[in-house]
């Protein structure tokens, strides 16, 4: 029983270090490329770190927000600005929005 508290303690660390790095820079300008790369770690679904975004209908105000100051857990991304940072708040938005909504 010990150990498996150990492992849920190791994999809990290894999922906070994962979500703290706040250095990222894209070399692409795509939206969901940088998705793939910086946000998707901690959120690829529900049971991910983060949670999964669909359905949480986020504006593009909130997702700037966090990107800028992170928060909840969430580094901030400084280093994702100007039109890669526009490309990936529509892509958050559209992501989250429940199933059906036109972005």
């Amino acid at each position: 029983m010990k150990r498996a508290g150990a492992v849920l303690a190791a994999l809990s660390m290894a999922a906070l270090v994962a979500c703290s790095s706040s250095s990222y820079k894209p070399d692409s300008q795509d939206g969901g490329t940088i998705f793939m790369e910086a946000c998707r770690p901690c959120h690829a679904g529900p049971s991910s770190p983060g949670g999964g975004l669909a359905g949480r209908n986020l504006t593009a105000r909130q997702v700037v927000a966090r990107l800028q100051s992170g928060g909840r857990g969430m580094p901030a991304f400084p280093g994702i600005s100007g039109e890669a940072r526009d490309n990936l708040v529509r892509f958050v938005v559209g992501m989250s929005r429940p199933q059906g909504d036109a972005p």
